[in-house]
């Protein structure tokens, strides 16, 4: 996995002069970082003109308007150019030449498996967000239920916060409306803590598949009943998968009694479109492809802020015989491992800045380098 197609979420969006603000406060390394690269939105490629680095979420300006609107949580894609996605984090700033940063970097996070939790982003999925009216962001009381924001840790597995629901009546609960996108399968788990329950109540899951008033997953073919459910007290992990779609697009996902009244607090929810849960024990709240972003960025950070500068005189032995030591050319941006414990430099890859040599003695040469 890289960081190619990476989503991030609009935050805000300025028609007049074209900035338009997203939900990471890790999207740039740095201002300007990502000025004339590209961005795509609404399947539109436009340039970026300038970036920013807010507390509260990143911005970048846009050449031109995109077609149709643009709203919050709405999704944008970094591109290298109008006809490729950006598998690497750039920092354009960087690249005049005129600093000491180092500007390449391989990051690898081998443990990070490529997910997208569609029941995010992060505050949607893990009931973190923004209550309004007792409601989650992203969420929808269904029926009479009586929703609240709760903080107390003891109803809390993931997040800060996570949606208390209060059913009196069979059918009455929570929904969310997932983009599955083009996929036609998808599989769910949902952490749920039940409060209270009555006698020969339950507590369901299931995802909307089809248009037909019991197109459900999962559910008993032979007898039309949902199949994900609880009926006891306590932490609830409800797992489904393989689930199958008739269509492509938005599908409800519905936390309901059945039966009688229950009292529920919602943790978290992963819905991934895929025939499996890729890994049941570890949350991602979105999508991690922008978590390895993310990541990468602040790891450019630390490679592009040099403390020290070195000059290291070397006999370069590819200046002195080129066919014997063919691989060992060193130029300006070559990545050399320099060992002096006294200097504490301890072999970690270190980034060649400038290369200056003997005219009539080539293999006499002085690398500046910086760390």
């Amino acid at each position: 996995m890289d960081v190619a197609g990476a989503t991030f979420i609009v935050k805000s969006w300025n028609p007049s002069n074209y900035w338009l603000q997203v939900t990471s406060k890790n999207l740039c390394s740095n201002y300007d970082a990502l000025n004339g690269m590209f961005v795509m939105i609404n399947d539109e490629k436009i340039m970026i003109i300038d970036s920013d680095k807010l507390t509260d979420g990143d911005r970048i300006r846009l050449e031109a308007a995109p077609p149709g609107t643009v709203s919050a949580g709405d999704h944008i894609y970094i591109m290298e150019n109008e006809s490729e996605l950006a598998d690497f984090v750039p920092d354009m700033s960087l690249e005049d030449g005129s600093t000491y940063q180092r500007t390449e970097a391989l990051l690898s996070l081998d443990e990070l498996p490529d997910i997208l939790n569609v029941a995010g982003p992060e505050g949607y999925s893990d009931l973190s967000g923004t209550y309004t009216s007792g409601v989650c962001q992203g969420w929808t009381a269904v029926g009479s239920a009586v929703c609240s924001e709760n903080t107390d840790n003891d109803y809390l597995r993931t997040g800060t916060k996570s949606q208390k629901v209060v059913c009196s009546a069979d059918g009455d609960g929570i929904k969310r409306s997932v983009n599955c996108g083009q996929a036609l399968v998808a599989s769910f788990y949902v952490w749920v803590y039940v409060k209270t329950i009555a006698t020969g109540a339950k507590l369901k899951v299931r995802l909307k598949v089809g248009d037909g008033a019991t197109d459900y997953f999962p559910q008993n073919a032979d007898t039309g009943t949902d199949e994900a459910f609880v009926e006891t007290t306590g932490w609830h992990q409800i797992i489904a998968e393989g689930g199958v779609f008739d269509a492509t697009g938005n599908h409800d996902l519905e936390i309901l009694a059945v039966d009688g009244a229950v009292t529920f607090y919602l943790d978290s929810v992963m819905v991934q479109c895929s025939e499996y849960i890729t890994d049941e024990d570890v949350f991602y709240p979105w999508d991690t492809r922008v978590l390895l972003w993310e990541k990468a960025v602040t790891e450019l950070k630390t490679k592009s802020a040099p403390t020290k500068k070195y000059d290291v005189e070397i006999i370069d032995r590819y200046e002195a015989d080129r066919d014997t030591y063919s691989l060992e050319h060193i130029t300006p941006g070559t990545d050399v491992e320099i060992v002096d414990s006294g200097l504490g430099l301890t072999g970690d890859p270190i980034r060649v800045k400038r290369k200056t040599w003997n005219l009539i003695r080539p293999w006499e040469a002085t690398l500046e380098v910086s760390v």
